[in-house]
């Protein structure tokens, strides 16, 4: 006959050191797999034109105002000496896929009138395209955390 092992745990009964393995994987595998992009925070990187060839300096401060929404504070400098800034409220949804962010624009600007953007965040890189009535072109930028 075969006596009873003390050192058997049927699965009611629960180790201490077994509840917390599992808890300390979910906190640091599962957070990082479940959680989206978040565009909030600051940004620092480069435009380029591809209508005329201009390229210049652009930094943002991102905020969130809402499940799909973000306010954006966009500056630099166009011509190595003009400087610009203007605000800009993007609409961004999830790729469940991959977990990035996409997201998108159409605000107008005092100097270049009607201005379209839409573009891809991950965690530490932006890239966008954008448009207004006389120029296309792009930025790339890396959150300054990232750096």
């Amino acid at each position: 006959m075969y006596s009873h092992d003390n050192n058997f745990m049927s699965p009611r009964q629960s180790s201490p050191l077994a509840a917390w393995f599992v808890a300390l994987m979910l906190l640091f595998c599962g957070n990082g797999a479940l959680q989206a992009a978040d565009l909030s925070g600051y940004w620092e990187g480069t435009w380029h034109g591809c209508t005329d060839g201009l390229k210049g300096t652009v930094k943002a401060c991102i905020t969130k105002c809402g499940p799909n929404c973000y306010h954006a504070k966009f500056s630099g400098r166009a011509f190595k000496i003009m400087p610009y800034k203007y605000d800009a409220m993007l609409t961004a949804t999830e790729d469940p896929v991959t977990g990035k962010v996409h997201f998108k624009c159409n605000t107008k600007l005092p100097i270049w009138g009607c201005y379209w953007m839409n573009g891809t965040a991950s965690d530490c890189s932006l890239c966008a395209r954008y448009h207004t009535d006389d120029h296309v072109g792009f930025f790339k930028m890396q959150r300054v955390c990232c750096q």
